[in-house]
């Protein structure tokens, strides 16, 4: 209910954004009433601190995959080009 009261609070927020933050706005709501059991254990006096924490938590943990999937595709870059070398130094050793 709690999550319900901020939402609403911040109707004339989401309506000023633009499509694409509204739709970023609605993803973040999401994430909070997901973990809306947490924020009920930690029994903040301001609910939309606890919502507003565990949005940033889900924003981390995106950020930490991504970070991570980045880290493997530079490997897999400089494996390439490592092999590209390579195959560039057999190439002019034969010439």
């Amino acid at each position: 209910m709690q999550i319900d009261l901020v939402e609403d609070r911040l109707k004339k927020l989401r309506r000023g954004l633009r499509k694409e933050d509204q739709k970023i706005f609605d993803r973040l709501m999401r994430t909070a009433r997901m973990q809306i059991q947490a924020g009920a254990m930690a029994s903040s006096p301001n609910p939309f601190d606890t919502m507003a924490l565990t949005m940033l938590i889900e924003i981390q943990r995106q950020i930490d995959v991504q970070s991570e999937q980045i880290k493997a595709l530079q490997s897999v870059i400089l494996e390439i080009k490592n092999q590209s070398l390579l195959h560039t130094e057999k190439e002019d050793g034969n010439s």
